[in-house]
C-alpha cells in the first residue's frame, strides 16, 4: 500500500509541475496556477489504485477493526472534480466510475471523492471480489471538473485478482467465543465465535 501512495503522490506531483511550467510560461500568466485556464483544460486520469494489468490484486482488505471489505479501486484526477457528477453514495446510482467482471457484469458498489475532489475510490459492496478473475474499471466522460469541463474520452483500466480468496482471521482463535452447547439443530457441541 505504501508502494501504491507513493506512486500516486508522484503522479500528483508531476501534473503539478507540468501545470505550473505551462503557466509560468504562457503569455499572460504570472506564475502559479491560473484557475480561470484550469477551468478551461479537461481532467485527466492520472493514477490508478490497482494499476493497469496489475495481477494478484487482493479480493478483499481486513481493515484495523478487523472488517474485511472488497479490494476498493481509486481513480486520481489531474485537477478537482464535482463529487455530484461521480459520487454515488446507493449502489449503482451513478455510473461514472464502474466495474465489470470478464463476463461483461457489473459489480455494485458505491464511489466516493475525497476532501479535496481529486481522489475518487471505487467501494464494492460484496464483501470480497471473486478470485482468479479479470475485472475492469472505467471511468466515463460523465466525470466533469470542478469547473464543469468533462473529461475529453473514457479511461478504462484492468486487473487480475488473486488465486486463493482473503478469509477473514478466525475470531475464535482470538479468545472472543463462547462455549454452547447444542448451538446447532444437529446437537452438536461447538462454539459460537463473537
Amino acid at each position: 500500500m505504501r508502494h501504491g501512495r507513493r506512486q500516486q503522490n508522484e503522479a500528483i506531483r508531476r501534473a503539478s509541475e507540468i501545470t505550473h511550467a505551462y503557466h509560468s510560461t504562457t503569455p499572460g500568466c504570472a506564475g502559479g496556477l491560473n484557475s480561470s485556464l484550469m477551468a478551461q483544460t479537461a481532467p485527466a486520469v492520472i493514477f490508478t489504485n490497482p494499476s493497469n494489468d496489475a495481477t494478484g490484486v487482493p479480493t478483499s482488505i481486513n481493515n484495523s477493526k478487523n472488517i474485511v471489505t472488497a479490494t476498493a479501486l481509486t481513480a486520481t484526477f489531474s485537477q478537482p472534480m464535482n463529487p455530484s457528477m461521480i459520487d454515488s453514495l446507493q449502489a449503482g446510482q451513478q455510473l461514472t466510475f464502474t466495474l465489470t467482471d470478464a463476463s461483461g457484469n457489473n459489480v455494485r458498489g458505491t464511489v466516493a471523492m475525497d476532501v479535496t475532489n481529486t481522489v475518487a475510490t471505487f467501494t464494492p459492496t460484496a464483501p470480497a471480489l471473486n478470485p482468479n478473475t479479470g475485472y475492469v474499471a472505467t471511468v466515463t466522460t460523465k466525470a466533469a471538473s470542478a469547473g464543469g469541463i468533462r473529461m475529453a474520452r473514457p479511461v478504462t483500466w484492468s486487473f487480475m485478482t488473486k488465486n486463493v480468496p482473503f478469509y477473514r482471521p478466525d475470531p475464535c482463535k482470538s479468545g472472543n467465543c463462547r462455549y454452547l452447547r447444542y448451538p446447532d439443530k444437529n446437537r452438536n457441541n461447538g462454539r459460537l465465535c463473537l
